[in-house]
């Protein structure tokens, strides 16, 4: 463990020991995308962290926060799969959507997805839609829409607006019931 000395745009410098310091990029310091490191991390916080690297050359060591705890990631995976439902905070806004919390990870909530606005500190519940890794990094996108009408939200999803195809089944009766030419139906005036 370490002691945060200095806070800088790219990540924090860790007094190990007196004199000796490292440095943890923002990409290591959580699970989560980091998007403000104050946010996170404050100068004298007391952080574990894992060893990345040591160059004795240059003198310089580089550490990971996050590798230092538990991969909610990995857990989130082993519990949910795709279609499993979800709650999740809205903690942030993106150009086309929403970040949500959801059991301390992050989940992208598209906002073709939603009826309406979302503010910071709703909750919705939605419909795991995506849950992929692609090596130490998960997407999990979530669909209140997909939750309430799963129909229509497939109906989106396939973009086969306009195509609709209807079975009708006509009974013996409402046969008889056929417009003649005079404007009689069934044959009554």
């Amino acid at each position: 463990q370490g002691k945060v000395i200095k806070v800088l745009p790219n990540g924090v410098i860790i007094e190990i020991e007196p004199e000796v310091t490292a440095f943890c990029n923002i990409s290591e310091i959580s699970w989560n995308f980091v998007d403000n490191i104050e946010d996170v991390i404050k100068e004298g916080d007391i952080v574990h962290f894992q060893i990345l690297n040591i160059d004795t050359v240059n003198k310089k060591i580089r550490v990971s926060i996050r590798k230092a705890i538990p991969n909610p990631w990995e857990n989130f995976a082993k519990v949910h799969k795709e279609g499993d439902v979800v709650k999740a905070k809205i903690i942030k806004f993106v150009e086309k959507g929403y970040i949500g919390l959801c059991e301390s990870i992050e989940v992208y909530i598209p906002k073709s997805q939603v009826y309406e606005n979302l503010n910071l500190g709703d909750e919705i519940d939605g419909k795991i839609i995506k849950l992929e890794q692609q090596k130490d990094i998960y997407k999990v996108i979530v669909s209140p829409k997909a939750y309430d009408n799963p129909i229509a939200t497939q109906k989106e999803q396939d973009k086969d607006f306009g195509k609709v195809s209807m079975e009708v089944n006509i009974s013996d009766e409402s046969e008889k019931q056929k417009q003649n030419t005079d404007g009689t139906v069934g044959g009554k005036k």
